[in-house]
């Protein structure tokens, strides 16, 4: 599995009630696509646009899952994960290229 980097676009206006109307729908569509798994997003405070981590065969079914959710889908960046240094981690890939998959 490869890990993505989705970029949304959001509609101006929406309110938190949206973006969580929005996950659920995500939760519900990746839940009928088990090689598609969703580790993680970041929502910017304008609620313009939410960059979200997926772990997937292929950009395709990145693509696939939003269009289920009927949820934007506007870049899709393969590529592995950086993760910084860490204090309370001794072991893993600090500061290294982390693996696709766990």
């Amino acid at each position: 599995m490869s890990r993505y980097l989705i970029e949304r676009n959001l509609p101006e206006g929406l309110s938190d009630g949206d973006v969580d109307a929005a996950v659920r729908r995500a939760v519900a569509a990746n839940a009928g696509l088990p090689t598609v798994t969703w580790t993680g997003s970041h929502l910017a405070t304008d609620h313009r646009k939410f960059f979200c981590v997926y772990e997937a065969p292929g950009p395709e079914a990145v693509r696939h899952a939003a269009r289920l959710a009927k949820i934007p889908c506007d870049i899709v960046t393969d590529g592995p994960c950086r993760r910084p240094p860490s204090p309370t981690r001794t072991r893993g890939c600090e500061g290294q290229l982390c693996p696709s998959a766990p």
